[in-house]
């Protein structure tokens, strides 16, 4: 049975080895694409716009912006919150160094650097509100 989605930067999950998160190519609207392996799971997940940087996390996966602007999703696809990170110059690349600590390299042309930044509690608030609701 074809599944017939054209999908880019594909990146594996950090956690589940079957799973993985990629950009639907050439879609109408920013859409993320889910896919679990076994059992077979696709799922669209809706964005405001199409990512520059994707991270595979201990919680899921961050997408960010070049400015630093970043949208945080669960394993599920469920958008966990919103936020920025400063930046100077342009956001080139994220990596997990813990569960909620990540590394960001930005920069201008002239001069590169890397940000360490902790999420914890941004991650733990957005989980919390998912729960309740």
């Amino acid at each position: 049975m074809p599944i017939p989605i054209a999908i880019e930067r594909l990146t594996s999950s950090a956690t589940h080895p079957l799973q993985a998160l990629g950009l639907e190519k050439d879609a109408a609207e920013p859409t993320a694409v889910l896919l679990q392996v076994h059992p077979l799971r696709i799922q669209r997940v809706k964005l405001d716009e199409h990512p520059d940087v994707i991270a595979a996390t201990a919680w899921g996966f961050l997408l960010a912006q070049r400015d630093g602007r970043v949208l945080a999703l669960d394993e599920d696809g469920y958008h966990l919150g919103r936020g920025s990170v400063e930046v100077e110059g342009e956001l080139h690349a994220i990596a997990p160094l813990s569960a909620y600590r990540i590394a960001i390299a930005h920069g201008t042309p002239a001069r590169g650097q890397v940000s360490v930044i902790d999420l914890e509690e941004w991650i733990l608030e957005a989980t919390a509100a998912i729960e309740q609701a």
